[in-house]
């Protein structure tokens, strides 16, 4: 078992640099506020999602068009 985690560490290390790498260069423009990791229930699907300040006024802005964010308690 413990040959099993530790070559899932080292490909988990190798996925999640090389994926880090691409996402950050995607967004190399944008204020990163948040990183985490995802995933289905059952486990079988994992993914790195970032999070900009750029990408939540996008949200916000079109939350607000069309009509989901209109009171201070919607922020």
């Amino acid at each position: 078992m413990n040959n099993f985690l530790n070559e899932f560490e080292e490909r988990f290390r190798a996925g999640f640099l090389d994926d880090l790498k691409s996402i950050l260069e995607e967004v190399r423009k944008e204020k990163v506020y948040g990183c985490a990791f995802g995933t289905d229930s059952d486990f079988v699907t994992l993914f790195l999602a970032v999070k900009t300040e750029e990408s939540l006024v996008r949200h916000i802005t079109n939350m607000k068009a069309q009509g989901l964010c209109n009171t201070p308690q919607s922020y």
